[in-house]
């Protein structure tokens, strides 16, 4: 389709001013539905180089598997995220010795519980089967005190935990973190589930998920006994 002068203007100018992911997110769905494609390639600069270094350097070393990014909107972050993402899912990134298996949640789209766990369980799914975060569910509700389940299916599962009341989040973590294990035990401790969170700053204005803990401890402690925490501030320039 014919794409005007005036109109590439005007496009440029929304890509350069989006202010929020959400609304950069709006522009490009704008874009593709004129059959304008914006590529996810990674632009390497100086700060975004040193910044992956460090988190490489401090994976491969195991020096603690959490890392908590800062920087100012369009600096870089997510895209940092998405290297590592690519960079674990393609192997080409470790761990130590341990395979790193990536799951990417995005908090301003998975922004409820719900839609949180469903993310999580469905991409558990597609690593270990459709069954698999229901049958380690019937394996430790017992002892973590959750509920029989009416139906064997991750709808049925979600449903369940989103409809517990508050005060038991610490179980529903406690079951999260159960199911990395478990993953990792099934792996024959050979691989691991990676948490890529973006937009973590969303995490104080959903409700649902501010009201409970959110260890850094429940990536690190899935890789190692050990918990490792690192602030990377090379992107605030």
């Amino acid at each position: 389709m014919k794409w005007s002068l005036e109109e590439a203007r005007q496009d440029i100018c929304s890509l350069l001013g989006a202010q929020t992911y959400a609304v950069l997110r709006g522009v490009e769905n704008s874009l593709r539905s004129k059959d304008i494609i914006i590529s996810d390639d990674f632009i390497v600069t100086d700060n975004r180089r040193q910044v992956l270094e460090r988190i490489k350097k401090q994976f491969t070393q195991v020096e603690g598997p959490t890392v908590i990014m800062t920087g100012y909107f369009g600096s870089g972050k997510t895209a940092i995220l998405m290297q590592l993402e690519q960079d674990l899912s393609q192997g080409q990134l470790c761990y130590g010795a341990l395979k790193v298996d990536p799951i990417a949640i995005r908090l301003n789209e998975e922004d409820t519980l719900s839609k949180f766990l469903q993310k999580l369980f469905n991409e558990l799914a597609k690593l270990k089967g459709e069954g698999w975060p229901v049958e380690v569910y019937e394996k430790t509700r017992n002892f973590i005190g959750l509920p029989v389940l009416e139906e064997t299916s991750l709808h049925a599962l979600t449903t369940v935990l989103i409809g517990m009341h508050i005060t038991v989040m610490s179980e529903i973590m406690q079951f999260i973190e159960e199911l990395f294990k478990e993953y990792k035990r099934s792996t024959s401790n050979q691989r691991v589930i990676g948490l890529i969170i973006d937009e973590l700053e969303n995490i104080t204005r959903t409700a649902e998920l501010a009201k409970t803990e959110w260890p850094a401890s429940l990536v690190a402690q899935t890789a190692s006994g050990r918990v490792g925490c690192n602030r990377m501030d090379g992107l605030d320039t």
